[in-house]
């Protein structure tokens, strides 16, 4: 059963806030609903060993992107580049390329967070290429038995090993996601 109703389908977030899927409310963004939901998404549709979760991505790649002597809102950017998925989940690569509806929501949930977080919209290229990179080290140690569909042309971090005692628990990278946002935004 589908929650919904005159405004249309919505979720019903940590915070009781309602999301709206096809009339999303600036007002209803909120840094730590994204931080709740991103700890709990496991990055791959799941097929990791160990669990790691889109909160320990985002805030890895605000990391490199401190490394790479971003400012901080460039590195909100990164942060909250996936923060879309709090509301309509991690779908991996291949997966969304088949749901161009998905597609279009995932735009306008970005615009919105983009907006009411004043993040740099559409994503500049040094999102993707971080994103890009930090996909590409994450497959290398998470996903060690799978071709990579990372771009030849992101070769991965070489500072980063990914091993289990380096892997998050969910409630360690909601902590992290938060403090993370607000070093960038005080």
């Amino acid at each position: 059963m589908m929650d919904t109703d005159e405004r249309g389908p919505y979720l019903v977030l940590t915070s009781g806030a309602k999301w709206y899927l096809t009339d999303p409310d600036p007002c209803a963004v909120s840094y730590k609903d994204i931080g709740a939901s991103l700890s709990k998404l496991c990055r791959f549709g799941g097929h990791t060993n160990p669990f790691y979760s889109v909160a320990q991505h985002s805030v890895m790649c605000a990391w490199e992107a401190r490394k790479a002597g971003l400012n901080e809102r460039e590195r909100l950017t990164v942060l909250m580049h996936d923060a879309a998925e709090a509301y309509l989940l991690d779908i991996p690569t291949p997966l969304k390329g088949l749901l161009p509806d998905y597609q279009k929501l995932e735009r306008l949930t970005e615009q919105v967070i983009a907006d009411a977080l004043d993040l740099i919209y559409p994503f500049p290229d040094f999102v993707k290429e971080i994103d890009a990179r930090m996909l590409a080290t994450e497959q290398r140690f998470l996903m060690p038995r799978t071709r990579s569909y990372a771009s030849p042309d992101a070769p991965p971090f070489d500072d980063i090993i990914l091993k289990p005692s380096v892997c998050w628990t969910p409630d360690n990278a909601e902590d992290a996601f938060r403090t993370e946002y607000w070093r960038l935004v005080t």
